[in-house]
């Protein structure tokens, strides 16, 4: 898709993420989210964490090892910048699974590299 602008054509890639289902509760259906994303494709800036934690309810630790594995590093190399132990690590990455709704590494860093890249709410 291609928005036009004032003197230019800006090219926009927009996203439907799928987000967990929460369970049904008191009885009720149970209710499906979703996450749309806009993207400018001609600015791509590091995520924000405040994302992470807004979105999806993430520590701040939690959060700066997802922005890290988003950012490509591996995880060995997370736990040598944020100087923490790779069970430390391990841990955060398995909590962040589960809050993101994925089961693998390479699902969260799918979800974690579409996710808009700045927070503006």
């Amino acid at each position: 898709m291609r928005l036009s602008g004032p003197g230019r054509t800006l090219p926009l890639n927009i996203q439907c993420l799928s987000l967990r289902t929460d369970e049904a509760t008191l009885g009720g259906p149970a209710q499906a989210h979703a996450l749309l994303v806009f993207h400018d494709l001609e600015d791509v800036p590091p995520i924000d964490l405040h994302i992470l934690i807004a979105v999806f309810g993430l520590t701040r630790a939690e959060a700066c090892v997802a922005g890290l594995l988003a950012e490509g590093q591996a995880p060995a190399d997370i736990g040598l910048i944020l100087d923490v132990s790779m069970g430390t690590i391990r841990t955060h990455l398995r909590v962040v699974a589960s809050k993101l709704g994925v089961k693998r590494q390479s699902e969260m860093e799918r979800l974690l590299t579409r996710l808009p890249q700045t927070w503006r709410g």
